[in-house]
C-alpha cells in the first residue's frame, strides 16, 4: 500500500473516527440496528444516554450562570 501525502492511511482512518458527521451517522445506523435486533437492550442503552445528555445539558447550564454571575 503507498502513502498519499503526511500521514496516509493513519491521517485517513483519525478522520474517519474524529469526524462529528461521520460519527453521528454510525451511531444513528447502531441505534436502527439495535432497535431491529435487541430492542430491550437498546431501550435501556438509549436511557443510559439521555441521561448522561440531560446531566451534561445541566453541567453547562450551571457552568453558563457562574460564569455569568462572576463576570469571568
Amino acid at each position: 500500500m503507498r502513502k498519499r501525502g503526511p500521514g496516509g492511511a493513519k491521517d485517513t482512518v483519525g478522520e474517519l473516527v474524529t469526524c462529528p458527521f461521520c460519527m453521528s451517522v454510525r451511531v444513528a445506523s447502531a441505534l436502527t440496528a439495535g432497535q431491529l435486533l435487541w430492542p430491550r437492550a437498546t431501550r435501556t442503552t438509549m436511557g443510559a444516554l439521555t441521561a448522561l445528555a440531560g446531566a451534561d445539558a445541566l453541567r453547562l447550564t450551571y457552568s453558563a450562570l457562574v460564569d455569568r454571575t462572576t463576570g469571568e
